[in-house]
């Protein structure tokens, strides 16, 4: 709160008037800085779920690979893919 100088009425007014302005404003910016922190925290909660479904679906596909291999259902056709597979299976 503002310590008043002056005792007229009118710059009471003014004063409390200013301390009104001054109080909607930080409360503005305190909720900006909430809503930001909401949105971050919501933008990187999204991330890690993409993350953990993104994983999800690599060890599924590794998983059929190896289930295939495995079983003889696809070979490798050169080196390449030869030491690809070799690194799957074990």
């Amino acid at each position: 709160m503002i310590h008043h100088l002056s005792t007229s009425r009118r710059e009471k007014k003014i004063f409390t008037a200013a301390e009104k302005k001054a109080s909607k404003v930080q409360k503005a910016e305190e909720k900006r800085k909430q809503d930001e922190q909401k949105a971050a925290d919501k933008r990187k909660k999204n991330e890690d779920k993409m993350k953990e479904e993104a994983e999800k679906v690599e060890n599924s596909v590794s998983t059929f690979i190896i289930v295939q291999l495995s079983q003889g259902s696809i070979r490798p056709s050169n080196t390449c893919q030869q030491s690809i597979f070799q690194q799957l299976l074990h």
